[in-house]
């Protein structure tokens, strides 16, 4: 069975609140019809940044047998890597990504707790070895969920128990 993967974009998930982005930043420009064009320059250029910014903006996951990989846009240049010795459990379980970690996106900069999710509030729960836990969001969470199973049932990672 090929390794599971997933890839989310906020932009592909988020495009209402671009689309409110967009109107909201239009307002002002046509308010101001009479203002010379230099002065409207500047509110274009830094709208422009955030919607760019935002589409380049994703949330890469990768399970197999060696491990679990994720890796967030911008801040992060490689995959972290979370190898299954170093793994005490997992499980997929719905989460609430504002009271648990303040929102979406790479949340949770103290080591115990974080997370990486684009949008939704169903997730991979990992909580490794060291007590550290790592919440990464899944759109796919059946997808997931049946190649844990087949991981469990192959490999017979114990990270897996409680994995039904």
């Amino acid at each position: 069975m090929e390794a599971f993967s997933e890839e989310q974009n906020f932009i592909k998930n988020w495009w209402m609140l671009m689309l409110a982005i967009l109107v909201l930043s239009a307002a002002p420009i046509y308010a101001s019809v009479n203002q010379p064009i230099d002065e409207l320059i500047f509110p274009l250029i830094i709208m422009v940044i955030v919607i760019v910014f935002f589409y380049f903006l994703s949330l890469h996951s990768r399970i197999d047998d060696k491990g679990i990989s994720v890796k967030f846009g911008f801040f992060q240049r490689h995959f972290k890597e979370y190898k299954w010795e170093n793994i005490k459990s997992v499980e997929i379980r719905k989460y609430n990504p504002i009271w648990e970690y303040g929102g979406w996106g790479y949340r949770g900069w103290n080591r115990r707790n974080r997370a990486f999710s684009v949008s939704g509030n169903i997730g991979l729960q990992i909580i490794l070895n060291d007590r550290n836990v790592v919440m990464i969001g899944t759109k796919e969470s059946e997808k997931m969920k049946n190649y844990l199973l087949y991981l469990k049932g192959k490999y017979q990672i114990a990270a897996l128990a409680a994995i039904n």
